[in-house]
């Protein structure tokens, strides 16, 4: 039979998306409605076209024609294509119809989250009796350039992932990487396309929600073997994930946990391991999700942990943090157990206004060189985490604001600087660690460095 071959006009156009993929703003006026999670609506091509990225299992429940067998010899054709930088793929054996085969694409590239350098557009050859022949692959990236672009982002993961400890529970994994996803990148909404990928992640250290449930996916599955699903609801416009730990699924939104405009050092853990109920119910609310799995386990919905305000700095023996009011607090996830170090400093008071405070403690802490160093709003402390040893290393100047954050790398030791809280730009200033010590259990002199700069950390 003469087969007449024509160029599907489907395409999708990422240009044209008038809103962000996420959401990301926690104090929505509004109080988003309760609704049934399971969503099962048929996929209309509008919904196929839309730039949003469907769930494994949600293209698994709306498939009708095709079965599992089916689509697994796809995905391995798939597979292979695109980790060969191919430009096709050939489906004419499969008789699929252009919304199956559009469906099958943007599962496939959920569900590959390491291939951040396939284009999120795609088209289609369609033969006469509408039945699609190839779906056309194309990259973000000149094919050149892929593959040492694979092999920086495989460095990125070695290096966030070289404090992780196998002796680890699947719960500690879990949280030192939502803390430390949060940590490292700064929700940035826009039109690039590394945002909605993990090279975004790992290489820039910005992205959209697609993009951090992208990479929480991908560490936790592939790197670290744990059962990890990407979540979607189209109401909201918005991605997180569902893990398995301990025979229960929970819901994780990083995104969420991120606080923006960014807080260096700061991390929200109201978003990381939570029921069905407790997502339908916890400000601001997710609505309309497909999941392939209840989260029915409310054990972790009003947990302590959830008061830290820091990323969680893990040592031999505990976990460690600072709460919304300034106080330490050391846990053993392992046993279940916590206790109470000593509360850091009084509030932050605006430098306009000495007699007045903020109601909101801005204290973080951060591990450097097997040191725990961490800050209230005018000195920066060491702490040996083998002793709890304790030492005031510096006290910053006077006219220069409040401490509001900090980062290191290496012996730099970076520090923020504000002197109003609602200034866009922080004042960032760079200490070196190396003349502090704790063999002589005493402090040495410090060395500021002059080199100083101003920037703004908003994403926008």
């Amino acid at each position: 039979m003469k087969v007449v071959l024509r160029k599907a006009i489907l395409f999708i156009l990422l240009g044209f998306m008038t809103l962000p993929l996420s959401f990301n703003n926690p104090e929505r006026p509004e109080k988003l409605m309760e609704s049934d999670p399971a969503y099962t609506e048929d996929i209309s091509p509008e919904d196929i076209f839309s730039r949003h990225v469907l769930s494994a299992e949600a293209s698994r429940r709306t498939s009708s024609s095709y079965g599992e067998s089916e689509y697994q010899k796809i995905k391995t054709r798939f597979l292979q294509a695109v980790a060969a930088y191919e430009d096709t793929v050939s489906l004419e054996e499969f008789h699929l119809t252009s919304s199956q085969a559009f469906e099958i694409y943007y599962r496939l590239y959920n569900e590959t989250p390491h291939f951040f350098y396939l284009s999120y557009s795609t088209s289609a050859l369609i033969s006469e009796h509408n039945e699609v022949i190839q779906l056309n692959l194309d990259y973000y990236y000149p094919k050149s350039m892929i593959p040492a672009m694979e092999k920086e982002l495989a460095e990125k993961i070695t290096l966030f992932l070289s404090d992780l400890k196998e002796t680890w529970t699947d719960f500690e994994k879990a949280l030192y990487v939502y803390d430390k996803l949060i940590l490292e990148t700064s929700y940035t909404a826009g039109e690039k396309d590394s945002l909605y990928t993990v090279y975004g992640v790992f290489l820039e250290n910005q992205a959209v929600c697609q993009g951090y449930a992208s990479a929480y996916t991908l560490i936790m599955r592939d790197y670290l073997g744990i059962e990890t699903h990407y979540i979607y609801s189209k109401e909201m416009n918005h991605a997180w994930n569902l893990i398995h730990l301990n025979g229960q699924y929970y819901h994780v939104d990083a995104t969420w946990g991120d606080p923006q405009p960014d807080e260096p050092g700061r991390v929200n853990h109201r978003f990381f391991l939570l029921s069905d109920d407790a997502m339908k119910n916890l400000e601001p609310v997710h609505k309309n999700w497909t999941s392939p799995f209840p989260a029915t386990d409310t054990k972790y919905d009003e947990s302590s942990y959830k008061a830290i305000q820091t990323g969680l700095i893990p040592t031999e023996q505990e976990w460690i943090g600072i709460d919304g009011d300034g106080a330490l607090l050391y846990y053993n996830f392992e046993r279940g157990v916590f206790r109470y170090g000593n509360r850091l400093t009084r509030l932050w008071s605006p430098i306009a206004d000495v007699m007045g405070h903020y109601a909101k403690n801005y204290s973080t802490l951060l591990k450097a060189q097997n040191i725990i160093y961490f800050h209230d709003h005018a000195s920066i402390y060491s702490m040996d985490p083998l002793t709890n040893k304790t030492i005031k290393i510096f006290t910053k100047s006077p006219q220069d604001g409040f401490i509001y954050g900090m980062s290191a790398k290496g012996s730099d030791l970076t520090y923020y600087l504000k002197k109003e809280l609602e200034q866009d730009e922080y004042l960032l200033k760079t200490l070196d660690l190396r003349p502090f010590s704790f063999t002589t259990g005493t402090e040495k002199r410090y060395s500021l460095r002059l080199q100083w700069m101003a920037r703004s950390l908003l994403p926008y």
